[in-house]
């Protein structure tokens, strides 16, 4: 397989140097097509709305399929998928989501977060004074273990946060000497 423009392949082909082409046996069997590469939107593709970005990737986030299996379904890019249930519009626009994509992914995280903290809060609801003492040494060792895994999941890696507010008192320069006027008394 070659990639060159129209011109070099024809040249190519019809060139009388070319050895594979002389050769008495091959003369049946030089065939080639040129073929556009497909990158980008494509001929005839439409851009998408806004409602059927938000769409895919809330069905990204939500619905564990893979994300060939979504891209396959509406006829786009995997990187497409993928930068949509990031907030963005495109891979090239990463660093700068989209403000209506952005807020519609978090709004799907948030619901996924709330879910999980419902069943999390459940499980530990349904966890007993009276089902722990009658539990074996080493399923109460399991139990503490995975609730310090929840604590620190909840509260984050640096413990606790509250509003990250930072309070910064200056102190005041201490006046000097040479601060003031001199002033020369009499005796």
């Amino acid at each position: 397989m070659i990639i060159c423009s129209r011109d070099e392949a024809n040249k190519l082909i019809h060139d009388d140097t070319n050895l594979f082409k002389n050769d008495e046996r091959n003369k049946d069997i030089i065939d080639y097509k040129i073929e556009p590469i497909k990158h980008g939107r494509g001929a005839g593709v439409e851009n998408l709305t806004e409602g059927m970005r938000q769409l895919i990737a809330e069905e990204a986030l939500v619905s564990g399929r893979t994300i060939q299996d979504i891209a396959d379904e509406y006829g786009i890019s995997r990187d497409a998928v993928n930068a949509y249930k990031h907030g963005a519009t495109s891979e090239a626009t990463y660093n700068q989501p989209n403000a209506n994509l952005l807020e519609k992914v978090i709004e799907v995280k948030d619901n996924i977060k709330t879910q999980a903290q419902n069943k999390l809060l459940l499980a530990i609801q349904s966890l007993t004074d009276q089902k722990i003492s009658s539990a074996k040494a080493k399923d109460i060792a399991g139990i503490a273990k995975d609730m310090s895994s929840v604590i620190r999941n909840v509260e984050g890696p640096d413990g606790p946060t509250f509003n990250n507010s930072k309070v910064l008192i200056y102190s005041p320069r201490l006046k000097e000497e040479d601060d003031y006027k001199v002033i020369e008394a009499r005796e």
